[in-house]
């Protein structure tokens, strides 16, 4: 496998997401993504940690769209609050929409908020 950024099947991949969720947040997400697994090849790992809170923050804006929520502004939205809620909508969306992606994405908020992504943490050394 390179070590490149891999350019062939983005396309593809956007191809099958734009459909179903808006392609703003796809962009984001896969740019995430990407920007993540760069900093990972050249261990960065406070970078990946940065990158995976805001793949994380795209995700939960892309589930949010999926299932007829509004997407608050920037500045009120909070993802942590926005995957929680995901849990208490109706049957009617799958558990994989409600609680598996969510609780995926918290755990990885979780791990990038602790190890000093998002703040100036004092207590783990990453």
């Amino acid at each position: 496998m390179s070590r490149s950024t891999p350019k062939t099947g983005i396309k593809e991949i956007k191809a099958i997401l734009i459909p179903t969720f808006p392609a703003k947040h796809i962009d984001s997400l896969l740019k995430y993504f990407l920007d993540g697994a760069k900093k990972y090849r050249s261990s960065d790992w406070e970078g990946v940690g940065v990158k995976a809170g805001k793949f994380v923050e795209a995700a939960a804006k892309c589930l949010m769209v999926y299932c007829s929520q509004s997407v608050p502004t920037a500045r009120k939205f909070k993802a942590g609050v926005a995957l929680k809620n995901l849990e208490q909508l109706n049957s009617s969306y799958s558990e994989v929409v409600r609680i598996v992606i969510p609780k995926s994405c918290l755990f990885l908020y979780e791990i990038a908020s602790n190890r000093g992504g998002r703040h100036d943490a004092d207590d783990v050394d990453a």
